[in-house]
């Protein structure tokens, strides 16, 4: 899972310093939005991983 996160993470680190450069609003926004969707499917999977503890501390 953390390399599933670490790879668009790093792409969208190469894609911005390239949009900076390049000043291009296009990649900018691109590489953010890389960054948001590793940031929004991590807080999915935690709140997974609690839901689930939780619910296995209920039953058992």
């Amino acid at each position: 899972m953390i390399i599933a996160a670490a790879i668009p993470l790093l792409f969208s680190h190469f894609e911005l310093r390239a949009g900076v450069r390049a000043n291009s609003p296009a990649l900018i926004a691109d590489a953010k939005e890389h960054r948001v969707h590793v940031f929004t499917t991590g807080v999915v999977f935690l709140q997974r991983f609690r839901l689930k503890g939780l619910t296995s501390l209920s039953t058992g």
